[in-house]
């Protein structure tokens, strides 16, 4: 079994460059986060992915089933990794059965 590798905290499209080819399977790209926003625009996360090639994304504020589903036709073959923020029960409710 191989392991797999996510690089966190990807702050541009530039380090996304380095990151990818080294080995990187998935990236952490520093977008907007339940705390502020990030440093890299959504539109610039979504063109990058599409062009790397990664298999998987990771998206750390909460979206709605129908937003995943328009990421999951936008980017058939990238796997997204919803993080859900555990604050209180109501967590709970955010995950899809």
């Amino acid at each position: 079994m191989r392991s797999r590798v996510k690089v966190c905290c990807i702050a541009s499209p530039e380090e996304a460059s380095l990151a990818v080819p080294n080995g990187a399977d998935a990236l952490g790209l520093v977008g907007a986060i339940p705390s502020g926003p990030g440093v890299v625009d959504d539109a610039i996360i979504a063109r990058h992915v599409a062009g790397m090639g990664t298999t998987a994304v990771q998206i750390v504020s909460h979206i709605p089933p129908a937003e995943s589903a328009r990421l999951a036709a936008l980017l058939p073959v990238t796997r997204r990794v919803q993080v859900i923020h555990v604050e209180d029960g109501a967590a709970l409710d955010l995950i899809e059965a």
